[in-house]
């Protein structure tokens, strides 16, 4: 199986909802807000 991560910068809310019929069965995880190159490694090696 393949993860996908969406990256939003706003409204994450309004986004999901438009991308629900294209990534059907996918598992929605909380966002976190990140900073740096090395927030964004950390964070999804701990998806």
């Amino acid at each position: 199986m393949k993860t996908l991560v969406a990256f939003f910068s706003a409204e994450s809310g309004k986004t999901a909802e438009k991308l629900r019929p294209y990534v059907q069965g996918a598992t929605s995880v909380n966002a976190k807000r990140v900073s740096t190159a090395d927030e964004v490694k950390n964070w999804l090696e701990n998806l």
